[in-house]
């Protein structure tokens, strides 16, 4: 199972505006559940529109570092864990190398509504550009 976290991370990383791209550049981001306690520990910058989707209760990648970068447009949903966007992964707890909790033990699963939320969201900034 590719983990959608680690590309919201490079989304982030590409977003900086430390990290401006030469001959092309991205006119918004969005990034579903990044891994971001890295940036938050630097003064992060966003260069263009960035756009984070997050489970509020999400126990991998939580949500609290990221209300903190500045230029992020920071949208939760509550009650709903990591890889909440699945088109239909039944909500399970898995081993993983990192666990907010230090228990090495993470909660995923598709939450519908969130995941159609999300959806909906993502057409729409896209539909603007």
């Amino acid at each position: 199972m590719a983990e959608l976290s680690n590309g919201g991370t490079a989304v982030l990383s590409a977003s900086r505006s430390i990290r401006a791209p030469v001959g092309v550049e991205f006119r918004l981001a969005i990034a579903f559940y990044p891994g971001c306690r890295v940036f938050s520990e630097q003064s992060y910058r966003a260069r263009i529109p960035v756009t984070i989707l997050q489970g509020l209760v999400d126990d991998w990648t939580q949500a609290q570092p990221y209300k903190s970068l500045s230029g992020v447009t920071f949208v939760g949903y509550p009650e709903t864990y990591h890889d909440f966007d699945h088109p239909n992964l039944a909500v399970k707890t898995r081993k993983a190398a990192f666990s907010a909790n230090g228990s090495g033990i993470v909660t995923v699963g598709t939450n519908p509504e969130a995941r159609a939320q999300a959806i909906a969201r993502t057409m729409s900034l896209f539909s603007r550009m």
